[in-house]
């Protein structure tokens, strides 16, 4: 799980801002669904916690661009 995160997180970072809003908007409406099978086999969402991700680094981006200097 710590690898997804981190494999998200790398991605966020190297997208641009509307790239961002596009991926975000995609997992929102749903029009993309990741999922993975645990141990029983049954189906795990993945994009609850790539979506987390993603919002937290678009937040970040907002603070520094408000941040005054």
């Amino acid at each position: 799980m710590r690898n997804l995160i981190l494999m998200a997180l790398d991605k966020a970072n190297r997208m641009t801002d509307q790239q961002l809003a596009g991926e975000i908007e995609k997992l929102e409406t749903g029009k993309l669904k990741l999922r993975l099978k645990d141990e029983r086999g049954r189906p795990f969402p993945l994009h609850p916690i790539i979506l987390a991700v993603y919002r937290q680094v678009q937040e970040e981006r907002k603070k520094v661009t408000l941040t005054p200097v």
